[in-house]
């Protein structure tokens, strides 16, 4: 296998409107990264600029050491899934497998034994005869995964490849995935807008907004210590919430002031001076709001009335949509020991909700940058 090296790649299809800016990345040998971020951010484009399908403005990009800005697809020795699954309707599956072994005129007998060994990996033997019409949707994307590891490439691309798929098969196709990279050690660069696939799969994490990298990490920090608002608010199901207030210190205490409600912020070693008097943004996420009854951390600082607009229950927890004054946030619980009629009772009633206040976020309110993670 091989690295992945991105130097300052930049994209345009107008002249002056950039699609994708200041891109720099180096990924090693076996690892799996994801590029994540929402449509229209860029993340295809660059995918299909490592592999060749899309011509590069400005910036270089080397596999295996060698740069490969002129280098043509199919000589950069990457093999690429697609969302589409793209297999050959008139062959069956053990000629789709087979179809690039063929055109690089492999022996019949290597193109029979790597087809076999990539069908017996993927659970597809039984399949080898049959045509793509006759696949589920699950099979033809194993089919699509066969062909590409059949070749035993430098690196795998993968753009949404399992976006089509209903949502049981795509939790059973990202274990599958996690098995198959694992197994076969491969450098792989997955695209995906879907979040639990990103954190799931991926060794380190890419988030893309309107074609520049926010934050570049393994899933455990993007989750626990986001860069920015754009990043603590797409990380996360449900995101993460934000209130606007101001930090105040009086006769010692810091406090987090929204003018409905203030929150008690702990004593912590940073030096928050230069926010004092300013505003700020404070992010939460929802399973570090808590009923206060049930929370351990509830004290006079940090617990503050809400009404219940909504409750969503989610198996063995439930998310509480509420409101205060002006806020409205989402807070996750553990489920409620009553019944259906008695939920609906509470809609619009009141409920004291403590804040975790050593897991709050603080964001600057101009620049949405990070200052204080937990």
């Amino acid at each position: 296998m091989a690295e992945v090296v991105l130097k300052n790649i930049y994209k345009e299809y107008t002249e002056g409107v950039p699609v994708v800016q200041e891109f720099n990345l180096e990924i090693q040998d076996k690892e799996f990264v994801v590029f994540l971020g929402p449509s229209g951010c860029g993340k295809t484009t660059t995918l299909k600029m490592i592999a060749g399908l899309e011509d590069i403005t400005k910036g270089e990009i080397y596999i295996d050491g060698k740069l490969v800005n002129n280098v043509a697809p199919k000589d950069r020795d990457i093999a690429m899934v697609f969302q589409s699954y793209a297999l050959y309707p008139h062959l069956n599956v053990f000629e789709n497998m087979a179809f690039s072994l063929r055109a690089r005129k492999y022996p019949q007998n290597e193109i029979k034994e790597r087809v076999e060994h990539t069908a017996d990996l993927l659970k597809i033997r039984e399949l080898l005869t049959r045509r793509p019409r006759h696949l589920s949707g699950g099979q033809r994307q194993r089919v699509a995964l066969g062909r590409a590891i059949v070749r035993k490439p430098k690196v795998f691309l993968m753009d949404e490849p399992l976006s089509n798929l209903d949502a049981q098969l795509r939790v059973h196709m990202r274990f599958e995935l996690n098995k198959i990279h694992q197994q076969l050690g491969a450098t792989t660069i997955y695209v995906t807008h879907d979040q639990i696939e990103a954190l799931t799969l991926g060794d380190r994490l890419v988030l893309m907004k309107d074609g520049i990298v926010q934050q570049i990490g393994d899933p455990r920090t993007m989750y626990n210590r986001p860069a920015n608002v754009f990043v603590a608010g797409f990380i996360g199901s449900p995101s993460m919430n934000f209130l606007d207030g101001k930090l105040v210190a009086e006769n010692g205490v810091l406090w987090f002031d929204m003018e409905d409600f203030r929150l008690q912020l702990p004593q912590r070693e940073e030096n928050l001076d230069a926010y004092m008097g300013k505003r700020v943004i404070v992010g939460f996420r929802p399973e570090d709001i808590v009923d206060k009854d049930r929370a351990g951390f509830a004290n006079s600082g940090n617990v503050m009335k809400a009404q219940i607009d909504v409750i969503e229950p989610i198996g063995s927890e439930e998310l509480l949509y509420v409101s205060s004054g002006k806020n409205t946030f989402v807070a996750k619980i553990p489920e409620y020991s009553i019944g259906f009629m008695e939920k609906r009772a509470l809609v619009e009633k009141e409920v004291e909700l403590a804040f975790n206040m050593e897991k709050l976020h603080l964001f600057d309110k101009d620049t949405e940058k990070a200052f204080l993670n937990p």
